[in-house]
């Protein structure tokens, strides 16, 4: 019983809550795919939503590296990056940096879900708590260690910023994030150019045309302030540069004198060349968020260079949200643990009432391979010829929150809001899930998963969760994972 239940007239006409709060909709950054949208006004310095968990990933290089050894295969090289590369989170900022030598942090929620633009943060993450789980004990039960002890990852607007209606939000990636990816977004302008571009219209409009755009504006003003701004901010750089490289001759003059007068010269000229390609970049970057015609100066300078890189200055209408996006908070986490499954740790409850039928909440997935979640040892893992025969130990806990078939290679890890908070019943089941007939690719679906995980991005494969019932506020959500979980899980426990 779900979507696919109900006549076509409640198909096209979808139940909907005038009180949702958040949205999935797609996003107004072009080629962004979906983004997460307020519906209501968020003060400065406010919680944005729930909190949510953070799952922490253990050696990962360290795991596929003994794998390797183990079916003797030399090339690290030869299988393509996993696709949550692009979404972790330094373990420094979720309180899991000490849980192994390395360890990633996967946020979902705002923190996979949500698009990032280097001049338009609007929300902050703030720390995790850890939480022991409902009584558990390590060696006498054996629900120890398969879900996550980090709760309550939550974001904020900033300190001094109102997030209106309708606004996207927007995490901070971090301008390394941006640049260290040039192949694929090209030279997008970062945070300090956002900054000094609107520096410069500010500077344009009170100074070179004192504040009088009818009279002074004009093209031909416009080309020859930039011109000149582009000049004086190279002749600054370059000045900067020989300043640097004079220090540290001055230095070098106090060493030991170095012989290779060759090696040094041709150290210079590499410096020399890396130094004009990263001042050209910089220079296409900061033009990247200026206005391209000088009649959209006005305009860039009223809303700011950063809002004007994206359409609609990044806001959309709540008609359209409440029309074509999904409702992402019709349920939070349990405040403590799930009250219907012994030394279960927290849950999802309905925070509304939610009709039969009804999405109760979206839950775009990335696609995984299974042995990319195993786990390894060896007597020595720094060296093949040290180590030995590796074995494989356990799986990462990640693959706790995955779905996916016993006999399939391919797992689908949900990061909507929420939706890892769900637990298993096979009994008291009151949702299913449904791939989304919103926001799929369809081409997607028709891959096998040899195609899917050599795609480079794995956006565009969406879930809903259904209510197969309809849902009372408070009302805990369960879904079944499947009749080869259940046993599965019976069989571990008699262990």
């Amino acid at each position: 019983v779900g979507w696919r239940d109900l006549d076509e007239e409640q198909q096209q006409k979808p139940y909907k809550h005038n009180d949702c709060g958040l949205y999935l909709a797609p996003s107004l950054i072009p080629n962004s795919g979906l983004g997460m949208f307020t519906a209501k006004t968020i003060p400065p310095a406010s919680r944005v939503y729930n909190g949510d968990v953070v799952i922490q990933v253990e050696d990962v290089q360290v795991n596929k590296r003994l794998r390797h050894w183990y079916h003797n295969n030399t090339n690290d090289d030869d299988e393509p990056e996993w696709h949550l590369h692009d979404y972790y989170w330094q373990s420094s900022a979720t309180m899991g940096e000490f849980d192994a030598d390395s360890v990633h942090s996967i946020v979902p929620g705002l923190g996979m879900l949500a698009n990032s633009h280097p001049g338009l943060v609007n929300v902050v993450m703030q720390p995790p708590v850890r939480e022991d789980g409902n009584g558990i004990h390590r060696s006498l039960h054996p629900e120890a260690g398969s879900s996550s002890q980090y709760h309550d990852v939550h974001y904020k607007s900033l300190q001094h910023t109102k997030i209106d209606a309708g606004s996207e939000l927007f995490v901070e990636y971090g301008d390394a994030w941006f640049s260290g990816r040039t192949e694929s977004f090209g030279l997008l302008p970062l945070s300090n150019d956002f900054d000094e571009s609107q520096s410069w219209l500010v500077e344009y409009y009170e100074e070179t045309i004192g504040k009088n755009w009818e009279n002074n504006h004009s093209e031909s003003q416009w080309k020859e302030y930039l011109q000149s701004s582009f000049q004086t901010r190279e002749e600054g750089m370059r000045k900067d540069r020989q300043e640097q490289m004079e220090k540290e001759e001055a230095k070098n003059d106090t060493d030991e004198e170095n012989d290779d007068e060759d090696d040094e010269l041709e150290d210079t000229l590499k410096e020399d060349e890396e130094f004009e390609t990263w001042l050209e970049d910089t220079k296409t970057r900061l033009k990247n968020a200026l206005p391209s015609s000088w009649e959209d100066v006005q305009s860039y300078l009223e809303h700011g260079t950063a809002s004007s890189s994206v359409p609609q200055n990044a806001v959309q209408s709540l008609d359209y949200l409440k029309e074509n996006g999904i409702c992402l908070d019709h349920i939070q986490p349990t405040v403590g643990v799930s009250t219907n499954i012994p030394r279960a740790h927290k849950g999802a409850v309905v925070v509304r009432e939610i009709p039969k039928g009804e999405t109760v909440s979206a839950a775009p997935v990335v696609p995984i391979r299974r042995h990319h979640l195993e786990i390894w040892d060896a007597k020595h893992y720094h060296s093949k010829q040290k180590a030995g025969t590796p074995w494989f130990l356990n799986s990462q806990q990640l693959l706790n929150y995955c779905y996916g078939h016993a006999n399939s290679s391919l797992l689908l890890f949900p990061y909507s809001p929420v939706v890892n908070y769900i637990n298993h019943h096979p009994t008291q089941a009151n949702v299913e899930l449904q791939w989304s007939s919103r926001y799929n690719k369809e081409e997607l679906l028709r891959m096998t998963p040899d195609e899917l995980m050599l795609k480079s991005s794995s956006s565009g494969l969406v879930l809903e969760i259904v209510a197969t019932r309809d849902l009372q506020p408070g009302e805990e959500v369960f879904l079944n994972y499947g009749n080869d979980y259940e046993t599965a899980w019976q069989n571990f426990q008699r262990q």
